[in-house]
């Protein structure tokens, strides 16, 4: 998993939630590679912020 962001601190406020990535998104993400089916297997996965230009 290759996490392109960072993540928001769960303890504490930020000023752009948006440019942040969620920790229970990162974890859901992650936990369905982990528990993916054989049948159809993710090579790389990315995870950044959606308000993030490329």
């Amino acid at each position: 998993v290759v996490v392109d962001g960072g993540v928001r601190p769960p303890d504490r406020e930020v000023d752009d939630p948006e440019a942040y990535l969620d920790p229970d998104a990162v974890a859901d993400s992650y936990w369905h590679l982990a528990t993916q089916d054989r049948s159809a297997w993710t090579l790389e996965l990315d995870l950044r912020p959606h308000v993030e230009e490329f």
